[in-house]
C-alpha cells in the first residue's frame, strides 16, 4: 500500500536542512507521496522549492486565516503567479 499524506509541513523551520531524512523516513513507513502547505509568504515560498526539488512533494498554497492582517495585494500576486 502507497500512503499520501495530505497535510504536512516539512516547509517549517523544525524541518530546515532536514527534510531528505524526514522524507526517507516516511518513505520506510510507506508514505510515497506529500501535501506540503504554504500557508503565509515564507511557508508558500519553501513548499514551492521542496515541490521542485523533489518529485514526491507537491505544494498547495494559500492564505491562512490568522494571516489575514497582513494578506495585500503583494501577497495576492505571489499566490496567482504560483498557480
Amino acid at each position: 500500500m502507497e500512503i499520501f499524506d495530505t497535510h504536512t509541513y516539512l516547509n517549517a523551520d523544525d524541518f530546515a536542512g532536514r527534510e531528505a531524512e524526514e522524507l526517507a523516513l516516511a518513505k520506510e513507513m510507506g508514505v510515497t507521496r506529500h501535501n506540503v502547505v504554504g500557508f503565509d509568504a515564507p511557508t508558500i515560498k519553501r513548499a514551492i522549492e521542496l515541490a521542485e526539488e523533489y518529485p514526491e512533494i507537491y505544494a498547495t498554497i494559500g492564505w491562512h486565516p490568522t494571516e489575514a492582517g497582513s494578506y495585500n495585494q503583494e501577497v495576492e500576486d505571489m499566490i496567482v503567479a504560483n498557480l
